[in-house]
């Protein structure tokens, strides 16, 4: 949300609502430590591919102090296909695997070539192989 003032005197607050689902396959390299160990702790670096499988909004609705209002389309063309570096480090004990991780790119879902956005995400996976 943001209010936006106009030469002529008028102001405009504007709401944005995004939200896209996207499916994302990531590929990662991991490096164990110390294998002989029953705690062996590992690092991680890899990319992860996201694809937009649909919009569920993209919006901007503006209320003007003149009592107008206007929804338009607040990214005309997302682009369908997010590349992004992925790091991490974690412990494994026996079948199950504590993990923070990393991920960042520089455009996110933006067709626009000058924005950087720099969406970031920090995930705690544990996870129980059977």
């Amino acid at each position: 949300s943001f209010t936006r003032g106009y030469v002529s005197g008028f102001t405009g607050t504007s709401n944005v609502e995004l939200n896209f689902s996207y499916v994302q396959l990531n590929t990662i390299l991991r490096y164990v430590l110390l294998s002989d160990a029953s705690l062996k702790p590992y690092i991680n670096f890899g990319i992860g591919n996201a694809f937009i499988i649909s919009e569920n909004k993209n919006n901007v609705h503006t209320v003007y102090s003149s009592g107008n209002e206007d929804n338009v389309t607040a990214i005309d063309g997302p682009r369908k296909y997010e590349f992004s570096t992925l790091g991490g480090a974690g412990l494994m004990v026996r079948k199950i695997q504590i993990e923070f991780r990393y991920g960042s790119n520089k455009k996110g879902f933006s067709p626009s070539y000058t924005l950087n956005i720099n969406p970031k995400s920090f995930q705690f996976l544990v996870t129980y192989q059977f």
